[in-house]
Protein backbone atom coordinates (compact mmCIF):
# COMPACT_ATOMS: atom_id res chain seq x y z
CA UNK A 1 0.00 0.00 0.00
CA UNK A 2 2.87 2.01 0.44
CA UNK A 3 3.69 1.98 -3.30
CA UNK A 4 0.43 2.83 -4.31
CA UNK A 5 0.14 6.27 -1.98
CA UNK A 6 2.99 7.23 -2.83
CA UNK A 7 2.18 7.02 -6.37
CA UNK A 8 -1.30 8.60 -6.01
CA UNK A 9 0.99 11.42 -4.34
CA UNK A 10 3.42 12.03 -7.32
CA UNK A 11 0.36 12.03 -9.82
CA UNK A 12 -1.56 14.60 -7.59
CA UNK A 13 1.51 16.82 -7.46
CA UNK A 14 1.87 16.25 -11.24
CA UNK A 15 -1.65 17.08 -11.77
CA UNK A 16 -0.90 20.56 -9.25
CA UNK A 17 2.24 21.35 -11.53
CA UNK A 18 0.19 21.33 -14.32
CA UNK A 19 -2.46 23.17 -13.30
CA UNK A 20 -0.23 26.23 -12.12
CA UNK A 21 2.19 25.78 -15.56
CA UNK A 22 -1.04 25.58 -18.02
CA UNK A 23 -2.16 29.02 -17.87
CA UNK A 24 1.92 30.00 -18.48
CA UNK A 25 2.10 28.10 -21.37
CA UNK A 26 -1.28 29.17 -22.76
CA UNK A 27 -0.04 33.42 -22.17
CA UNK A 28 3.44 33.05 -23.63
CA UNK A 29 1.82 30.61 -26.87
CA UNK A 30 -1.09 33.15 -28.35
CA UNK A 31 -3.13 31.99 -31.18
CA UNK A 32 -5.05 35.43 -31.90
CA UNK A 33 -4.47 37.23 -35.39
CA UNK A 34 -4.16 41.17 -34.69
CA UNK A 35 -6.41 42.98 -35.97
CA UNK A 36 -6.14 46.70 -37.93
CA UNK A 37 -8.91 49.24 -37.83
CA UNK A 38 -9.42 51.66 -39.97
CA UNK A 39 -11.13 54.77 -39.16
CA UNK A 40 -12.39 57.64 -41.73
CA UNK A 41 -12.45 61.25 -40.65
CA UNK A 42 -15.02 63.41 -40.90
CA UNK A 43 -14.43 67.50 -40.07
CA UNK A 44 -16.25 67.91 -36.51
CA UNK A 45 -19.23 69.84 -36.33
CA UNK A 46 -18.57 73.53 -35.87
CA UNK A 47 -19.68 74.56 -31.99
CA UNK A 48 -21.13 78.07 -33.15
CA UNK A 49 -23.29 78.24 -36.50
CA UNK A 50 -22.70 79.63 -39.59
CA UNK A 51 -23.61 83.44 -39.24
CA UNK A 52 -23.95 86.52 -41.45
CA UNK A 53 -23.76 89.97 -39.61
CA UNK A 54 -23.81 93.29 -41.63
CA UNK A 55 -23.68 96.71 -39.83
CA UNK A 56 -25.01 98.73 -40.18
CA UNK A 57 -28.37 97.00 -41.92
CA UNK A 58 -28.99 99.85 -43.40
CA UNK A 59 -27.74 102.58 -45.56
CA UNK A 60 -28.04 105.05 -48.05
CA UNK A 61 -26.12 104.68 -51.59
CA UNK A 62 -22.45 104.89 -50.84
CA UNK A 63 -22.47 104.19 -47.20
CA UNK A 64 -19.69 101.84 -45.78
CA UNK A 65 -21.39 98.51 -44.41
CA UNK A 66 -19.08 96.03 -42.41
CA UNK A 67 -19.63 92.25 -43.07
CA UNK A 68 -18.75 89.78 -40.79
CA UNK A 69 -19.25 86.08 -41.42
CA UNK A 70 -18.65 83.02 -39.56
CA UNK A 71 -17.02 80.78 -42.57
CA UNK A 72 -12.96 80.83 -43.46
CA UNK A 73 -14.09 80.78 -47.35
CA UNK A 74 -17.28 82.57 -47.49
CA UNK A 75 -18.79 84.08 -50.92
CA UNK A 76 -21.49 86.25 -51.07
CA UNK A 77 -24.37 87.41 -53.59
CA UNK A 78 -26.03 90.62 -53.07
CA UNK A 79 -27.89 92.89 -55.44
CA UNK A 80 -27.11 96.08 -52.86
CA UNK A 81 -23.47 95.69 -51.88
CA UNK A 82 -20.53 95.46 -53.12
CA UNK A 83 -17.92 93.74 -51.52
CA UNK A 84 -14.30 94.82 -51.19
CA UNK A 85 -12.63 90.69 -51.15
CA UNK A 86 -9.32 92.20 -51.69
CA UNK A 87 -9.08 93.59 -48.10
CA UNK A 88 -10.83 91.67 -46.44
CA UNK A 89 -9.59 88.58 -43.81
CA UNK A 90 -10.18 86.53 -41.00
CA UNK A 91 -10.71 87.87 -37.32
CA UNK A 92 -8.86 86.22 -34.64
CA UNK A 93 -11.57 84.76 -32.40
CA UNK A 94 -11.05 81.63 -30.63
CA UNK A 95 -7.80 79.69 -31.21
CA UNK A 96 -9.54 76.74 -29.21
CA UNK A 97 -12.64 76.74 -31.33
CA UNK A 98 -12.16 77.75 -34.80
CA UNK A 99 -15.76 77.59 -35.30
CA UNK A 100 -15.74 81.43 -33.47
CA UNK A 101 -13.63 82.77 -36.00
CA UNK A 102 -14.60 85.48 -38.61
CA UNK A 103 -14.21 86.91 -41.62
CA UNK A 104 -14.58 90.66 -41.89
CA UNK A 105 -15.17 92.62 -45.52
CA UNK A 106 -16.22 96.07 -46.14
CA UNK A 107 -18.75 96.71 -48.35
CA UNK A 108 -20.23 99.72 -50.36
CA UNK A 109 -24.04 100.23 -50.87
CA UNK A 110 -25.00 100.46 -54.82
CA UNK A 111 -27.32 102.77 -55.70
CA UNK A 112 -30.36 100.93 -56.28
CA UNK A 113 -33.84 101.29 -55.68
CA UNK A 114 -34.59 101.39 -52.18
CA UNK A 115 -35.96 98.82 -50.06
CA UNK A 116 -35.17 95.32 -49.02
CA UNK A 117 -32.17 93.31 -50.49
CA UNK A 118 -31.12 89.66 -49.19
CA UNK A 119 -27.39 89.06 -48.68
CA UNK A 120 -26.46 85.47 -48.97
CA UNK A 121 -23.27 83.81 -47.42
CA UNK A 122 -22.49 80.41 -49.05
CA UNK A 123 -19.64 78.70 -46.68
CA UNK A 124 -17.61 76.43 -48.51
CA UNK A 125 -15.98 75.26 -45.24
CA UNK A 126 -16.53 71.35 -44.88
CA UNK A 127 -17.56 71.96 -41.48
CA UNK A 128 -20.92 74.14 -42.23
CA UNK A 129 -21.86 71.86 -45.20
CA UNK A 130 -24.95 70.33 -45.41
CA UNK A 131 -26.10 67.24 -47.17
CA UNK A 132 -27.74 68.88 -50.18
CA UNK A 133 -23.81 71.11 -50.06
CA UNK A 134 -22.14 73.95 -48.97
CA UNK A 135 -23.95 76.17 -45.53
CA UNK A 136 -25.97 79.28 -46.72
CA UNK A 137 -27.52 81.64 -44.31
CA UNK A 138 -29.11 84.98 -45.69
CA UNK A 139 -29.48 88.40 -43.66
CA UNK A 140 -31.12 91.24 -45.46
CA UNK A 141 -29.97 95.03 -45.73
CA UNK A 142 -32.19 97.79 -46.65
CA UNK A 143 -31.12 100.44 -48.76
CA UNK A 144 -32.55 103.78 -48.12
CA UNK A 145 -33.79 106.42 -50.40
CA UNK A 146 -30.98 109.57 -51.80
CA UNK A 147 -31.14 112.17 -48.69
CA UNK A 148 -33.59 115.10 -49.86
CA UNK A 149 -30.82 118.00 -50.80
CA UNK A 150 -32.62 121.36 -49.36
CA UNK A 151 -33.50 124.01 -52.30
CA UNK A 152 -31.63 127.48 -51.26
CA UNK A 153 -33.80 130.80 -52.48
CA UNK A 154 -32.33 132.25 -55.25
CA UNK A 155 -32.32 136.24 -55.44
CA UNK A 156 -33.42 138.78 -52.93
CA UNK A 157 -36.51 138.21 -50.33
CA UNK A 158 -39.89 138.63 -51.92
CA UNK A 159 -41.08 141.15 -49.11
CA UNK A 160 -44.13 142.64 -50.56
CA UNK A 161 -45.43 145.33 -52.24
CA UNK A 162 -42.96 148.75 -50.72
CA UNK A 163 -45.95 150.65 -48.73
CA UNK A 164 -45.27 151.89 -45.22
CA UNK A 165 -47.21 152.32 -42.47
CA UNK A 166 -46.50 156.37 -43.02
CA UNK A 167 -48.62 155.96 -46.13
CA UNK A 168 -51.18 155.19 -44.39
CA UNK A 169 -51.37 158.34 -42.24
CA UNK A 170 -52.83 161.26 -43.30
Amino acid sequence: MGQRTAFIGAMAALGVAGMLLAPVAMATTSTTTPTTTTTTTSPTKPSHPLALFLTPKSGRAGATVTINARCSNPSFSTAALDIDFDNGGLVAGDPQDPSWNTTQFSAKVRDVKPGSYPVTLTCQDERYKTPSGPGKVTATFTVLPKAQVPTKPVGAPQTGGGFTATDLVG
